[in-house]
């Protein structure tokens, strides 16, 4: 950050109270400064450089303007400046802080070079010692043994003709063919060893099915006889069983059925045949409906997943429509937005002197403390006496 002037100013009750208004600091330090320029007050190393003012006006100069009440109270004023005291305090600082990191830099530039230094010297004594082992075996390789009276070399007087290339080769070719039989044999018989085992595993698989077939059958002709044979017994040792019950009468016999009981035992047993047919179909005819409820219900599930099935597709189908249509439209609204702004960036370029808004403010004069009018004289906002309306606040 810039080094900021900072300033005591020492001001009178009145001026104090003829200002209803105050600034931050940064603001106040470069009015102080218009202030100081315009009544030609700076500290001593700056008073050769500053040009003295030609103007005859005795309020302010033309590049400093001030209104009344902002001349007479930088006049009552007296600055005294600190920024020298600040600037020198802020260079010892700066001074030992780089002497700090110059040390520091020095310290961590040494430890550098002896651990570079040390890592050459080992680097060093690493090849001196490869170097003499390399020598010692190539020396040890060349030199010739005393012990032994052998020669390295033997010259014979009639050597025996090296023989012709085809004959090893025919040998190699003849060992190579003798092996490639052997390795064919041998994967023949593989085979067929295996084609054999997985043969004989099938016709065993065979046999063990045909037995456990045979053993099923066997055991359900056993069952059906033993079923019969208790079947037969069952019959030939029927029970008599009770016998049967006659209402009480005068006298019952063999011949004790007259026409009329017959007649009435037959309509009997029709009206059991009867109500047992009544049971069946209506037996039938509950099954029938139930089934037919099942029908109605699942295809009315059917068509409420249908239904739910094609909302859900519409607005799947929905959704991604108004994604794209506002996808569309930002993109034309951003579309919109860059043009302008080319446009404008444009006719900023193409502008002439005085048209932008800045270059139209500056035309305004304003006093550079308080931004008030330059004819402001000490004048509020607040209505006089004459104006006052006794409980109220009302402010222009």
């Amino acid at each position: 950050n810039p080094p900021i002037n900072r300033a005591i100013v020492r001001s009178t009750n009145e001026s104090q109270s003829s200002l209803g208004f105050t600034r931050s600091g940064s603001d106040r330090i470069s009015v102080r400064d218009r202030i100081s320029s315009s009544l030609n007050v700076y500290p001593q190393q700056y008073q050769n450089l500053i040009p003295k003012s030609t103007t005859s006006c005795s309020q302010h100069d033309m590049s400093q303007e001030l209104c009344q009440v902002c001349h007479q109270r930088a006049k009552r004023n007296i600055p005294v400046y600190l920024q020298e005291e600040k600037r020198t305090r802020e260079m010892d600082e700066e001074k030992i802080l780089q002497e700090y990191q110059h040390n520091l830099y020095l310290q961590d530039k040494n430890k550098r070079e002896a651990a570079r230094k040390a890592a050459r010297e080992d680097k060093q004594r690493l090849d001196a010692f490869n170097l003499g082992v390399a020598q010692a075996t190539r020396a040890k390789k060349l030199e010739r043994p005393q012990t032994t009276d052998i020669p390295r070399s033997i010259i014979f007087r009639k050597r025996v003709k090296t023989p012709p290339g085809y004959l090893r080769q025919k040998d190699l070719a003849q060992q190579l063919e003798s092996q490639i039989k052997s390795k064919q044999e041998e994967e023949h018989s593989e085979k067929v060893d295996k084609e054999f085992a997985e043969r004989l595993e099938q016709i065993q698989l065979a046999e063990s099915l045909a037995q456990e077939r045979d053993n099923y059958l066997t055991n359900k002709r056993r069952r059906q006889e033993e079923l019969k044979n208790a079947l037969q017994n069952q019959i030939r040792n029927k029970p008599t069983g009770l016998p049967y019950c006659e209402p009480e009468a005068p006298y019952f016999g063999l011949n004790d059925m007259s026409p009329e009981k017959l007649k009435e035992r037959r309509l009997q047993a029709i009206e059991v045949v009867r109500q047992q047919k009544d049971l069946v179909e209506q037996r039938q005819r509950q099954q029938l409906l139930q089934e037919i409820n099942n029908q109605e219900y699942e295809l009315k599930v059917l068509h409420t997943m249908k239904e739910d099935l094609l909302s859900e597709r519409h607005e799947r189908e929905r959704r991604e429509v108004t994604i794209r249509k506002d996808l569309e439209t930002d993109w034309l609204k951003a579309t919109d937005e860059k043009r302008k702004r080319d446009e404008n960036e444009k006719m900023h370029l193409k502008a002439s002197q005085g048209t932008l808004i800045h270059e139209q403010c500056d035309q305004y004069k304003r006093c550079v403390q308080c931004q008030r009018n330059l004819n402001n004289s000490g004048k509020n906002n607040f209505w006089k006496d004459t104006r006052y309306i006794p409980g109220t606040h009302i402010m222009v």
